[in-house]
């Protein structure tokens, strides 16, 4: 956003996108919502989506009216996951990458080991590995309002299981209409 190469870039007369002004203490792995605003606006000026930047915006929107809830649901998972692993699961397929990207960012912010496990694919195998050091263990199994009656029970299973096996679980569902609205509530409660 800047630098060098925003400098060689305005030298030789090049195009370049960027970040409105951000405080000296923003974290660009907290940026998710600006690089998709800069990939939407050049997606859409060139016609390959039709209204994705104004899509975000509506959902940016209603991130800012809910704030107060995400925040309140950000203290209550801090406050629950103290163990020394985390463990992040999900259903494919944005569910999945809201955990893997989420993983990134814990693993920074909280210094602590961050695993993430995909159902089905979250296995037997590995399944008995969590539920071996399930007395160290936090575990956020993150589901979506758009999955079916069958991966939900999948869901609430593999909790039960891990919960029994003693391990400290929050099962929580993102919130949001469209694919990107959960995976940006998401993002935002994981941030």
């Amino acid at each position: 956003n800047g630098g060098s190469l925003g400098r060689l870039a305005e030298t030789n007369g090049l195009p370049r996108l960027s970040f409105p002004p951000l405080a000296p203490d923003f974290q660009p792995r907290c940026a998710t919502g600006y690089f998709l605003g800069l990939v939407f606006g050049v997606t859409d000026a060139i016609g390959l989506t039709a209204d994705a930047y104004e899509g975000l915006t509506d959902v940016c929107n209603w991130l800012t009216t809910i704030k107060a809830k995400v925040l309140e649901q950000a203290q209550r998972l801090a406050k629950a996951l103290t163990r020394d692993r985390l463990l992040l699961l999900a259903y494919p397929p944005y569910s999945e990458t809201v955990i893997e990207i989420g993983r990134i960012k814990l693993n920074e912010n909280s210094k602590r080991p961050v695993h993430v496990g995909a159902l089905p694919e979250f296995n037997h195998n590995q399944m008995e590995a969590m539920c071996a050091v399930a007395s160290q263990l936090s575990v956020v199994v993150l589901g979506s309002p758009m999955e079916f009656d069958r991966k939900t029970a999948r869901l609430d299973t593999t909790a039960k299981v891990l919960r029994r096996s003693g391990a400290i679980v929050e099962r929580m569902t993102l919130e949001g209409d469209t694919e990107l609205a959960c995976s940006l509530y998401g993002l935002w409660l994981l941030d």
